[in-house]
């Protein structure tokens, strides 16, 4: 069955739809991109740009922009969006400046916990 096959399915059962606030279609848009914030550990940057990672999506440099700061930070977006920066980054920044800090992560799958050790490992 195709996606939109699903979905014009889904939008015809009334029971499913009883349960739906909102139906919406949102279009394609292209990419917003910022530059590395500047208080970035500059080896992470280097480190991310060795990967191929010349800029950051305007939402990772604003989280990582606020984080930095001391201030909360909540992320939501799609899957495969670049959340992870978003938090690690700023981890990661900070282990580099005080080796004997901690971070604790809570996650809600044991899968998620694992996918994200690959990725802090990798950076």
């Amino acid at each position: 069955m195709s996606l939109e096959t699903l979905l014009v399915d889904l939008r015809s059962d009334r029971s499913f739809m009883r349960d739906v606030a909102a139906w919406e279609r949102t279009p394609p848009r292209p990419a917003r991109y910022a530059p590395f914030p500047s208080a970035l550990d500059q080896r992470l940057i280097s480190i991310l740009k060795a990967r191929g990672i010349d800029q950051l999506y305007t939402h990772q440099a604003a989280s990582i922009e606020a984080t930095l700061r001391g201030e909360n930070s909540v992320v939501v977006t799609a899957t495969a969006s670049g959340k992870t920066l978003c938090y690690n980054l700023p981890v990661l920044h900070t282990l580099l400046a005080k080796p004997a800090a901690t971070a604790l992560y809570l996650f809600p799958t044991k899968a998620l916990a694992q996918d994200q050790l690959v990725a802090v490992n990798e950076l």
